[in-house]
């Protein structure tokens, strides 16, 4: 349990924090007694139930490169927003990753800091990055409901083929980020509310994986 809150005569202010690595069945009605109420599930030491993949950008760069030489497509460049003015622009997706290891100075020579949302688009993350993908799946906690394809109690999962889904993902976002932002941009995305339910993996990246609540 972690505290959340300190509300008098509230059975309320602490949140459930299972360790992934300790996960058992019997912990699936714990998790759905807090669920049912809308209250978040922190699940800490997922890296642990995985095979190592790493996440580091150039890593990443390097396997979404590898997939797009395979299918002979040119799909390099990525949509990127300013954090100091929230502009849009394209940008090669190397030059946003060696920023990401290096840092980036704008024409003013302030240090540019920009996000990608939404990368790559949730119908292309298994095509782009398919290692990475199969990583994430597998490290999902609860996969009853939030497997995107054999969850037992996802919905989406049981919907017919000529429904059109809600956008399951996996997606990421990435940031670059300073100690201190100099008081002009903020890399962070905001916390707020999604149509869906998300569980979301933070990390060296943040990404968020989407999937529909059952009730």
């Amino acid at each position: 349990m972690r505290k959340a809150a300190s509300r008098e005569y509230s059975s309320d202010n602490y949140l459930y924090c299972p360790r992934a690595v300790d996960l058992q069945y019997k912990d699936l009605r714990h998790f759905q007694w807090h669920w049912e109420k809308g209250e978040p599930v922190v699940v800490s030491n997922v890296l642990e139930c995985t095979s190592g993949l790493s996440w580091e950008p150039l890593v990443m760069w390097r396997a979404c490169r590898q997939m797009i030489n395979t299918k002979r497509e040119q799909h390099l460049d990525v949509k990127a927003i300013d954090c100091l003015d929230w502009c849009e622009g394209e940008i090669n997706i190397h030059q946003f990753f060696t920023g990401y290891t290096k840092g980036r100075k704008d024409w003013l020579n302030w240090p540019q800091i920009l996000k990608l949302k939404d990368w790559p688009p949730s119908n292309l993350f298994e095509e782009r990055l398919p290692r990475h993908c199969a990583e994430f799946i597998s490290s999902l906690p609860f996969k009853e409901y939030t497997d995107p394809h054999v969850g037992s109690l996802n919905l989406a999962v049981k919907l017919p083929k000529s429904c059109i889904k809600p956008d399951m993902g996996p997606k990421t976002y990435i940031a670059y980020g300073f100690p201190q932002e100099l008081g002009r941009g903020d890399s962070v995305t905001k916390l707020h509310c999604d149509m869906s339910d998300a569980v979301c993996s933070v990390s060296f990246f943040s990404l968020a994986y989407y999937f529909r609540r059952t009730f």
